[in-house]
């Protein structure tokens, strides 16, 4: 086991908003409603981030040095798991009468959206708060 690195505060808080900024990014992709989906996707992202990411990020970094790999892995599931968990409560809500398989696509394609939006803040995040390369 290394030294556990935890970068300062600053540099923490920096990573997360400049993660969340990224996340919000692609919502460039809904044109004129760009102006409202952002502020929204932002908040989300940053919620994301401080509750599920950077908690993620911090016991990792206890057990094994992070890699690039590592940060886009758990920001896919910080962004991806919450959106799946929702959807599964929203089929068990539905009184059985759909299934999961009924709208394969439904559940799929907001976990891989929302999972590749926490991917790019996960590597944006790891990006910024990485260990030095000359400090080992």
């Amino acid at each position: 086991m290394h030294d556990a690195y935890h970068p300062p505060f600053c540099l923490g808080l920096k990573g997360l908003m400049v993660s969340a900024a990224a996340a919000a990014a692609p919502s460039i992709l809904f044109g004129p409603y760009v102006v409202f989906i952002a502020p929204i996707i932002f908040v989300i992202a940053l919620l994301h981030g401080l509750f599920l990411g950077v908690p993620a990020y911090l016991l990792l970094g206890r057990w094994r040095r992070i890699s690039s790999w590592h940060a886009a892995l758990g920001g896919f599931l910080t962004g991806g798991l919450p959106i799946a968990v929702v959807t599964v409560a929203n089929i068990a809500d539905a009184g059985g009468d759909r299934s999961i398989l009924d709208g394969l696509d439904g559940f799929v394609a907001p976990i891989l959206i929302f999972g590749a939006f926490g991917m790019i803040a996960g590597l944006v995040f790891h990006r910024i708060v990485r260990r030095p390369a000359g400090d080992e």
